[in-house]
């Protein structure tokens, strides 16, 4: 089937309609974002609003959290009770475009303080951001095949490792891995990031 990958001009998402076949892996942009967090990711906050546990997804989030923190020592994201935290969480309804389960956009802080969405093409080519918010469409989870554990977990993971600056697998050269949090595409049960997820990490941010 043929996967109609979309980094559109406002938003990174998740969007599934089917999968592509792969040939190799790269650490270029491809893969990884050029921009990052302003701060870096040794110690970013993320908050999940009351909807996140009003849908059950509360539990999904924290495990995906917790093992992208597992996978390099250079990454931290604690949970906070600030609705200003770095990253921030929404599950809704019908909340996102037709074909997404999930959507991450990225946000600097202009001289007002005011958060100011960043197009993913300057994302891709190295603009710093200073908040992410991440949002999960529930309706369009489950009609997508994001059914069960593992696969809810793989796709919090996705949206959480684009805060991270991490980008589709499936990009060409893609992974063969079908399995890791960031190919998008595959409805695969992936209750932990894969190899590949680790080691990009690893490369974008350190052991």
């Amino acid at each position: 089937m043929v996967k109609r990958n979309f980094f559109s001009a406002f938003i990174l998402g998740c969007l599934i309609i089917g999968y592509c076949s792969s040939t190799f892996a790269s650490h270029d942009t491809a893969h990884i974002l050029k921009g990052q967090f302003r701060q870096g990711a040794s110690s970013l906050t993320y908050w999940l609003d009351s909807s996140v546990n009003s849908y059950g997804m509360q539990s999904h989030f924290q495990h995906a959290f917790t093992n992208w923190n597992n996978s390099s020592s250079k990454v931290n994201m604690s949970a906070s009770t600030n609705a200003s935290s770095d990253i921030k969480v929404y599950v809704g309804s019908n909340n996102l475009p037709v074909g997404y389960a999930g959507l991450t956009e990225m946000y600097y802080l202009n001289i007002f303080g005011t958060a100011v969405l960043i197009s993913p093409n300057n994302v891709i080519n190295g603009t710093l951001f200073d908040r992410v918010t991440i949002r999960i469409d529930d309706t369009q989870r489950i009609a997508l095949g994001y059914t069960g554990w593992d696969k809810v977990v793989k796709l919090t993971g996705h949206e959480i490792g684009h805060a991270l600056s991490m980008h589709h697998f499936e990009n060409n050269p893609a992974h063969s891995n079908q399995n890791s949090w960031m190919y998008s595409g595959s409805q695969t049960n992936s209750a932990y990031p894969s190899s590949d997820d680790v080691s990009h990490l690893r490369y974008k941010w350190g052991n």
